[in-house]
């Protein structure tokens, strides 16, 4: 066996996140189950923390800010999304990042980190989440968002491969930043919690579940009136809502029942929850942005179809067993209730959501960026050879 054959066998990987990447709390635990695809690929796997530490980053963030007692705005812009911050965060990439890694997988790209081969994942751009205000970036002024977009620019094009949640997130990245598409690919995300399909389903009721912590963004209060439109035509119809924000009002609408949140953490609330995914007929979560959406691919695990979004990466995580819809059109929201409400059609979408959600776990993701980063090290190595 040649010496390279040798080392891409025995790959070493640094997961580079700011945060404890094995800790399954952060980033609906993105990060950790990277790590353990990764690690049932056969990837020797090094998670790196970059989180500068708590003192040197208060000093820092005074000095920039140019003030003793900085005010909460200089430490949103400076400690979470300004330039100054990533080089902060890039230092201390720097100093963690073992030299003697085969490949660097860097998650976000508010940070540059680097390494022989160096690998970014995400499951958006910042020129989506400006193009539909989301969250922070939404809110950020200008220029600190043109500087986050030039960083992310930067760190794509100097990376061997991007990796992306969805075929939306990639689009971006090669129309957005100019990527080439040979150095872009898209993996999917892995479900969190076993779901295991019920085999005593119920399918003659339609029972509708929504989870999301997000209830506007979620689109929750759409949710409520395209359900009233089904109740009003199959009274035997059910809503459950789980999430947290989920208004308890919503529980006086006939046929909907509020669970509140079921934090992970939780096992009894996780018993909860796998209990409703096992009565359910159908996933409705029609965010008014989703990025990508486990919660499609645990809805899929469990044997069950979903509503999903069409804007955002929904279609790619639900693939052909469900509907995507214009998150403003309540009526096309309604119409796909009322066709997922039939027990036959609901049931034979499940099943294709089944065979579709078995590609989408954390081991198959893992394999897919394991087989193209030991293409990448071996490519490096016969290129310096």
């Amino acid at each position: 066996m040649k010496a390279t054959d040798e080392h891409t066998d025995r790959l070493r990987v640094a997961v580079v996140f700011p945060g404890d990447p094995t800790d399954p709390r952060v980033w609906s635990g993105t990060p950790a189950g990277l790590v353990g695809g990764l690690q049932g690929a056969g990837v020797e796997v090094v998670p790196v923390d970059v989180t500068p530490p708590r003192r040197l980053a208060a000093l820092w963030t005074r000095a920039v800010a140019g003030q003793l007692r900085p005010s909460p705005d200089h430490l949103l812009t400076i400690t979470r999304q300004g330039t100054p911050y990533a080089r902060l965060v890039s230092a201390t990439a720097a100093l963690r990042v073992p030299r003697d890694a085969d490949a660097v997988l860097q998650i976000g790209t508010g940070y540059r980190a680097f390494g022989r081969v160096r690998a970014t994942f995400e499951d958006m751009t910042v020129v989506q989440g400006r193009r539909h205000a989301w969250g922070e970036i939404g809110a950020l002024p200008e220029r600190l968002v043109e500087g986050r977009r030039r960083l992310q620019q930067s760190v794509y094009r100097n990376a061997d491969v991007c990796f992306l949640a969805t075929s939306w997130a990639a689009s971006s990245v090669a129309e957005d930043y100019g990527v080439p598409r040979e150095r872009i690919s898209v993996t999917g995300l892995g479900v969190n919690r076993p779901v295991p399909p019920a085999q005593d389903r119920d399918w003659s009721r339609p029972c509708l579940l929504f989870v999301g912590n997000a209830w506007e963004r979620k689109n929750g209060p759409a949710v409520l009136e395209a359900f009233a439109r089904l109740h009003a035509r199959v009274p035997g119809a059910q809503l459950h809502l789980v999430g947290q924000g989920v208004p308890a009002s919503a529980s006086e609408f006939p046929g909907v029942t509020v669970h509140g949140a079921l934090p992970m953490g939780d096992p009894e609330a996780q018993r909860r929850l796998a209990a409703l995914f096992a009565s359910a007929t159908c996933l409705v979560v029609p965010s008014q942005l989703e990025p990508a959406g486990i919660v499609y691919a645990e809805a899929g695990a469990a044997g069950i179809p979903a509503i999903g979004s069409t804007v955002g990466g929904a279609a790619d995580m639900i693939g052909p067993g469900g509907r995507v819809v214009d998150p403003k059109n309540v009526d096309a929201l309604a119409a796909a209730m009322v066709e997922l409400a039939d027990p036959t059609t609901a049931r034979t979408l499940g099943e294709q959501a089944r065979q579709h959600a078995a590609g989408l776990t954390w081991e198959a993701v893992g394999g897919r960026i394991a087989a193209r980063l030991r293409e990448a090290v071996s490519g490096t190595e016969g290129a310096a050879g």
